[in-house]
């Protein structure tokens, strides 16, 4: 895999705060479960990536295959802890 890299100007960056904003508004009113569940979902979908990304993160980074799959582990471990706590709400 080809590493690619794309910059972006003022305009790009603009937008992507726009963006990340009314997906905040939206999101802020969606229920425990419901944020628990999208943590999970991100956590399986990494997971189902699998080697494709492990490859295209080893032709971008230069980090080894075994340093990316703990990487990726650590991560969809992290996510799914995460959504554990979002679930129970003691945090509120």
């Amino acid at each position: 895999l080809e590493p690619v890299y794309r910059g972006g100007g003022e305009a790009e960056v603009e937008r992507a705060c726009v963006l990340a904003e009314a997906a905040f508004a939206s999101y802020r009113e969606t229920s425990l479960e419901a944020r628990a569940s999208f943590l999970e979902t991100i956590a399986a979908e990494i997971e189902a990536i699998g080697d494709d990304l492990t490859q295209r993160g080893m032709a971008e980074t230069g980090l080894p295959q075994a340093r990316l799959e703990g990487e990726r582990g650590r991560t969809c471990g992290q996510l799914r802890l995460f959504a554990a706590v979002v679930r129970a709400g003691e945090w509120l």
